[in-house]
């Protein structure tokens, strides 16, 4: 038995002689023959190798294929599933990563939102889509704090006075609400002003509020009392019409009483639209038997305010205090402290006067 190597060409003209078993000298795999057609086919069902030299061993009577153990295919399933699940793990962990990162973006979002945030619905709301966050003492607390300061100013609004909405800007001077108690606190002191109507009143609104709601207001108040502000010389004549008024009222002075006043005063005392004999009416009837002599003592506190009457008159609202000191000679009222309120003509005559009584003795 004798071993021959062939190139592809003879072995092309062999399988055309006779049957020949075939050995691929270069992967061993064994061709045969399969018909008397001179198909060959591979046994183990692979292609023909492409090397172009191949082994064949023949004898005699027949050609014995030199049998050689072929070479196993590694098996590669198990890396492939070990690549597969490593695949579908990363896509997994891929895709609750995203999810993850997302939702955590969402509620810090979420938490910044909150920020300078005072609305309680927006806590309640972060509360309750978050009951697991990190953040959620936190949020708590600021909602816990903000409950109080909203209750404490819905009570303010009912009727808190200025110095209630100045503690509230004290406690929370962060708070969006300042802005509006500072605007309460402005119309609090705008009527406070208007109620007093002097010019210190106004000139304590301008300087408290600078850039109040009512600059315009106060500043037409304050013209409008300069110019009711009498000068020194009307001054001086409305003291001595007062003055001279009170010395025949202590004398009971008729005549001195009636070159005092109008004939017809609005008021005197009590006594509306009183005639000049109603008032010296009025002034005997405080004297008596025991009564030895009567005398008021001004005060000079004159506040005075200059108008004009529907008919465009001139006058004079003046209010002052006064004291009344009785010599008698049986017990009784030896002294009275009155304040009072008494207008006057453009021509100083008493137009009206009232007297309230403050204390005696």
């Amino acid at each position: 038995m004798g071993k021959v190597l062939l190139v592809l060409d003879e072995v092309q003209q062999i399988a055309s002689e006779q049957p020949l078993y075939r050995v691929c000298g270069h992967c061993q795999y064994i061709y045969y023959k399969k018909s008397s057609r001179g198909e060959y086919s591979d046994k183990a069902r692979l292609p023909f190798c492409s090397a172009f030299l191949h082994t064949y061993i023949m004898n005699e009577n027949e050609i014995q294929p030199e049998l050689t153990e072929p070479i196993k295919k590694k098996n590669h399933l198990p890396l492939y599933c070990f690549f597969g699940l490593l695949f579908v793990a990363g896509i997994c962990g891929g895709w609750w990563f995203y999810h993850y990162q997302h939702d955590t973006d969402e509620e810090y979002a979420a938490f910044l939102v909150l920020e300078d945030n005072e609305c309680l619905a927006d806590y309640e709301a972060f509360m309750e889509k978050y009951p697991q966050s990190e953040y959620l003492p936190e949020v708590k607390e600021r909602y816990n704090q903000l409950t109080a300061m909203h209750g404490e100013w819905n009570r303010l609004r009912i009727g808190g006075t200025r110095s209630d909405y100045l503690r509230f800007r004290a406690n929370y001077p962060q708070s969006t609400l300042v802005r509006q108690c500072e605007l309460k606190i402005d119309s609090l002191d705008w009527l406070a002003a208007k109620e007093i109507d002097t010019p210190e009143a106004y000139d304590n609104y301008l300087r408290e509020h600078p850039d109040g709601r009512y600059l315009s207001e106060a500043s037409i108040a304050q013209g409008k009392l300069a110019d009711a502000q009498p000068t020194d010389e009307e001054r001086m004549a409305i003291a001595m019409a007062i003055s001279n008024f009170f010395q025949a009222f202590g004398k009971n002075d008729e005549e001195g009483i009636f070159a005092c006043i109008t004939p017809t005063m609005t008021q005197f005392l009590s006594k509306h639209d009183a005639t000049k004999v109603d008032v010296a009416n009025i002034i005997s009837r405080t004297y008596n038997e025991h009564i030895l002599s009567c005398r008021f003592n001004l005060n000079d506190d004159y506040t005075i305010r200059k108008s004009n009457t529907a008919d465009d008159e001139t006058c004079y609202t003046v209010a002052f205090s006064v004291d009344q000191y009785i010599e008698r000679d049986n017990e009784g009222k030896t002294f009275g402290s009155y304040t009072a309120e008494a207008v006057l003509t453009g021509q100083f005559k008493l137009q009206s006067l009232t007297m309230v009584e403050k204390s005696r003795r």
